[in-house]
């Protein structure tokens, strides 16, 4: 069985065969990635517990990315705690697996609200096909959910809402693009994520034209997840 993460969702749908290769080791010593873990931890903290950070205990950009990101996460309605970093799963199809884990999540009287937080601006990449995974993996079939995307760097957010139709008709499409033959799709896309084909970043490596099929037989192998919290099975 294929699994696939929710973060991969936005490249599967622009490029699924650079989306189903292995994933690179990642670079989590770099700064970026110290300070989105940090901001990450302390605005998880402050939803769950109500407790203001200590904004003078940071760096200047730090204090300022947390602070809006708790401003806008208290803005959200939500009927119960918020529960930090859950993790979801659900077989979307016979041979495949989503999973992923939601930064913040809630009920609502309709529903679930989702809250992924990004420490980057509003149009730095389309992160909606990643937020409808988690709503899909996370749902109760019959209910809505409540999904938000908030960018730290302007202070901005995107909010809409998932019914169970709109649900189903993404996970079908999710099937198709795993289903579709195995091309890499240049496009716009290529400037923010790793390229499998080229094997660098792809925002260093220069353009390629054209379509590239994958042989059958190099679809990555499914990758091992660990869920504690919510596994549904269809």
């Amino acid at each position: 069985m294929t699994t696939i993460r929710c973060s991969r969702l936005p490249l599967l749908m622009a490029c699924n065969a650079s989306a189903l290769s292995p994933l690179p080791r990642s670079n989590e010593d770099s700064d970026a990635a110290t300070q989105g873990r940090l901001c990450h931890e302390i605005i998880e903290a402050y939803a769950v517990t109500g407790v203001e950070p200590d904004y003078e205990a940071f760096d200047s950009e730090t204090s300022r990315l947390v602070r809006n990101g708790v401003e806008m996460i208290s803005q959200i309605p939500h009927d119960t705690t918020w529960v930090a970093e859950m993790d979801v799963s659900d077989r979307i199809s016979e041979d495949c697996r989503l999973t992923g884990h939601i930064d913040l999540a809630a009920m609502t009287k309709t529903g679930i609200v989702v809250a992924d937080i990004k420490t980057g601006r509003k149009h730095d990449g389309d992160y909606r096909p990643q937020v409808r995974g988690y709503a899909l993996c996370a749902q109760d079939p019959a209910l809505s959910a409540d999904c938000w995307i908030l960018y730290l760097s302007d202070k901005s957010a995107e909010n809409w809402q998932e019914t169970p139709e709109t649900l189903e008709s993404f996970r079908a499409d999710i099937v198709k693009h795993l289903e579709a033959p195995m091309d890499y799709v240049p496009g716009p896309h290529c400037d923010a994520h790793y390229c499998s084909l080229r094997q660098v970043p792809a925002r260093v490596s220069g353009g390629v034209a054209g379509v590239h099929r994958r042989a059958p037989d190099d679809r990555a192998e499914a990758l091992p997840v660990s869920v504690d919290k919510i596994t549904r099975g269809r």
